[in-house]
């Protein structure tokens, strides 16, 4: 009212003419819309006045809107001072989307409105104003919560969550009685989002997982720019050349690293504490190790180091307070690792991001977001465990010390880091993400297909939750055939809004699957298990594939974890699971049931996909292996015995045979995987037929009958190239022959497989290091086997045999200091292991030291 009362009073009012007084009145109009946003004559003037003014104020839609409060800022504020993460991160994902040509809207508090880098900046209070008379594609509200209390006029309606929800400033809220209906929520990790959904009490379906970023054009190899200390008249008489510019180079180029700088750039209360305590045993294993400490630029931080001043001060460690963002990525590229024994509950952690970026190995904690962001082996190293306790400290000192003395190791991580910051963190290709997201967020609110989930079941409660859990969002209807569960199954089903009919179990999968296709009203069917789920990006894939007018199913990729201990990891295979609900369309098989003979029948085009399906229950105990190996050898005799005709289906073989295998009936599953081969079939995919010869060359093996072992792993990869275990059966062909040079070659092949991803399995790489060294073992290169053992050792392989062997070689080598620490690891394993009181005689009878 006050400023509505300022705008009477302005001198002769009714007879203004010239436009300085009218944005005068349109500014007080602006402050009271500011402290009432409900005011609608002060609406109602502010357009009065803008027609007068010859203001247009109905603009063309707008791709994309932001909104946050905060601090002040503009688009060229970050070239000339630091940004808080959420205000960087705005700015660059903004910036990056106008690259792309889309128009971008900023309204935020920004003293210097206009046009930066394509993205216009408005005052914080526009916002109103715009949405007032316009609308946007997408309104992306940063860090805030206040647009939920206002109609925001956009298609698409995001909430960009930073903070965790316990944060001071989110206390103004009543979240029980705001109604976020209409929005969707970006998280910075998957723990982030998890905090967000137990706390706002909102299913999973409403949260996308981004993340936070990196500006690459910091981390480009350029002149340092600070000095660490003042220079000397010797160091200006040894200074480079100047430039091209005219300007001195005052310390090389970042890259330059210095092998023994350690750097910490978090808050202080972070872990630094653990830090300062275990960098003394880190020093004495490294002399000339040198700690590095930066804080944040924020004034509290000043005063929040003071208790650490006093060990702050021991010998190595150097405090350099605050510096520029600028500086710091010098810092950091010019460092060895980045040290974070982390106590705090990271949400993303920008500076493990730009450790990353800057190719310097993170060792870290296995704590909230930090194992998302870093990934362990790979760009950094993250240490489960508690941080303050012994054992953790042990694991980090050592885990530092090998990346300062391991240049191998060390390359490895710095690269990895490299190439994971490049791929996932720039802030370009997140930007990018963002734009598939809202195109296919938008897409589907405006004609998407409905989509039904249709699924048999009986006694699943352990399973359902997480498979029903990962479709939210995904499909629009469950329909669920229970075939007579006795546990909770139903109810848990019922509780996801799933359609449940009851079906009596007819010994025969088609039938039930066909029961449940008949209750789907989707225009698509995806079928899964209890014991299945879609994960990540999947889902969106899912939603934009079956808007494709020209196929009617779709093949996806089946990932089955495999049992601890097996030299799988995971095996793959591709099957459809996706496909129109077309009444010609019926499942066929007792079980193993299959929809895509219907499919071909019906003439319709089957598209291979890459979208995978996650199958856990593959993982069982061996009782419930075979206890579902005889339930599927039962159904397939039967179907056998009432389907003649199928006799020479090549398929029904394959999987009869692969049962009798679990059973431990080596000569009947030899005999029906070899009639499944042997039938010539066209419809029999590679894969399966190379599946087949390598499990009859493996059971071959297990006889020692050397010959048709090797027979089948040959034909095996004639069918599949990449087919693991055939490899495998080759290599230990060769070491019955003590081929072992033609092993090595065959393992190193291995890796290289892998690595292309031509492959349905993914291999222990471990093992195979461990394999590669025994190879060079048997031939008496001990130094060569060493180093693949120590490979296999970093990828966390713990075994009796590796440890033994790895002491056996430094033995032979004369190494005996390095053998007993080995041997010691052996005995940790194996205390009684026969062999080991062999090998304590030889030192001098001091049996206690192995």
């Amino acid at each position: 009212m006050r400023n509505l009362l300022r705008i009477r009073n302005v001198k002769n009012w009714t007879s203004v003419e010239n436009n300085s007084d009218y944005s005068i009145a349109l500014e007080l109009y602006r402050e009271c819309i500011a402290s009432d946003i409900g005011h609608e004559k002060a609406y109602r003037g502010y357009e009065k006045s803008a027609e007068k003014a010859g203001i247009t104020l109905k603009q063309d839609k707008v791709d994309f809107v932001f909104y946050t409060g905060g601090i002040k800022f503009d688009g060229n504020t970050i070239k000339k001072q630091s940004l808080g993460g959420s205000e960087s991160a705005l700015y660059h994902i903004a910036r990056c989307i106008a690259g792309e040509g889309y128009s971008v809207k900023v309204f935020n508090n920004c003293d210097t409105p206009g046009m930066y880098d394509g993205v216009d900046y408005s005052p914080l209070v526009d916002v109103y104003l715009f949405n007032r008379w316009n609308s946007c594609k997408v309104f992306i509200s940063s860090r805030s919560f206040k647009p939920v209390f206002f109609d925001v006029n956009a298609d698409a309606k995001i909430i960009w969550l930073h903070d965790m929800p316990n944060v001071a400033f989110l206390d103004q809220y009543d979240f029980e009685t705001m109604d976020f209906s209409a929005y969707k929520f970006f998280a910075l990790s998957k723990y982030h989002a998890e905090q967000w959904q137990e706390f706002l009490k909102i299913g999973s379906d409403r949260f996308y997982i981004t993340r936070n970023g990196f500006d690459p054009s910091r981390f480009a190899k350029k002149e340092i720019l600070r000095v660490s200390r003042p220079l000397s008249r010797t160091d200006r008489l040894r200074r480079k050349p100047r430039n091209d510019r005219g300007k001195p180079s005052l310390m090389g180029h970042a890259g330059e690293r210095n092998k023994y700088k350690l750097i910490y750039s978090s808050r202080p209360n972070r872990g630094l504490d653990v830090l300062l305590d275990i960098f003394p045993e880190i020093k004495k294993q490294i002399p000339e190790a040198e700690l590095h400490v930066f804080s944040y630029s924020l004034s509290e931080d000043d005063r929040a180091i003071e208790p650490y001043m006093d060990k702050l001060n021991q010998n190595g460690v150097k405090f350099r307070g605050s510096v520029s963002q600028e500086v710091l990525a010098n810092e950091i590229m010019e460092s060895r690792v980045f040290v974070y024994p982390s106590t705090f509950k990271e949400t993303s952690c920008i500076s493990a991001i730009e450790a990353q970026a800057a190719g310097t190995p993170i060792v870290t904690t296995n704590l909230a977001a930090l194992p998302e962001t870093v990934e362990n082996g790979v760009s950094g190293v993250v240490i489960d465990g508690d941080a303050y306790s012994l054992e953790y400290q042990k694991k980090f000192v050592r885990e530092v010390v090998n990346l300062i003395t391991d240049d191998e190791y060390w390359n490895s991580l710095s690269e990895g880091g490299k190439k994971r910051a490049e791929r996932f963190f720039t802030w370009k290709n997140i930007a990018l993400e963002w734009v598939d997201y809202f195109k296919n967020y938008l897409s589907e609110n405006r004609d998407s297909p409905k989509l039904s989930l249709c699924m048999i079941v009986k006694n699943e409660e352990k399973t359902l939750p997480d498979c029903l859990e990962s479709v939210k969002g995904i499909v629009d209807e469950i329909v669920i055939i229970d075939t007579g569960s006795t546990d909770a199954t139903v109810r848990i089903a019922e509780s996801y809004g799933a359609i449940v009919r009851h079906f009596e179990w007819i010994d025969d999968f088609a039938a039930a699957r066909n029961e449940s296709i008949k209750h789907a009203t989707g225009d698509w069917i995806l079928y899964l298990d209890a014991d299945e789920k879609i994960s990540g990006e999947n889902g969106e894939k899912i939603r934009e594939i079956v808007k494709n007018p020209d196929i009617m199913a779709v093949n996806m990729v089946e990932h089955i974890p495999q049992a601890e201990g097996n030299l799988f990891q995971t095996t793959s295979s591709d099957y459809c699971r996706l496909f129109r609900n077309d009444s010609r369309l019926k499942f066929t098989g007792r079980v193993h049931e299959q929809i895509l003979p219907a499919i071909n029948a019906a003439g319709g085009k089957v598209l291979k996909s890459s979208i995978r399906i996650d199958h856990w229950g593959f993982a069982l105990s061996e009782e419930k292996r075979k206890a579902r190996a005889h339930r599927n050898l039962k159904l397939l005799l039967l179907e056998l015995s009432d389907n003649p005709e199928i006799e020479n289906d090549p398929f029904i073989h394959f999987n009869i045979g692969m049962a009798y295998d679990v059973l431990g009936n080596n000569d009947k599953a030899i005999e029906s995987l070899r009639k499944s081969v042997e039938i010539p079939d066209e419809s029999m995919k590679d894969a399966i037929r190379s599946t087949a010869y390598s499990k009859i060359s493996q059971l071959y093996f297990a006889v020692d009958n050397y010959e048709k072992a090797n027979f089948n792993a040959d034909k095996a990869i004639e069918f599949d190239s990449g087919n693991m275990l055939a490899h495998y059966i080759c290599v230990g062909l060769l070491f019955q022959k003590e081929q072992f040079s033609k092993a090595k070659d065959v393992l190193t092949n291995l890796l290289k497989i892998t690595k292309s991803g031509k492959t349905n399995a993914e291999i222990d790489i471990a093992q195979v290091y461990l394999d590669i060294g025994n190879c060079d073992f048997k031939m008496n290169n001990f130094n060569d086997a060493v180093d693949s053992y120590k490979n296999a050792e970093k990828l966390r392989l713990n075994s009796f045999e590796l440890m033994f062997n790895t002491g056996m070689c430094y033995l032979n080598v004369n190494e005996n200091k390095n053998a007993e620490i080995y041997f010691k690891k052996a005995k940790e394993i194996q205390p009684d292991h026969p062999e080991l009181e062999i090998i304590s005689r030889q030192f001098a009878g001091d049996s206690e030291t192995v």
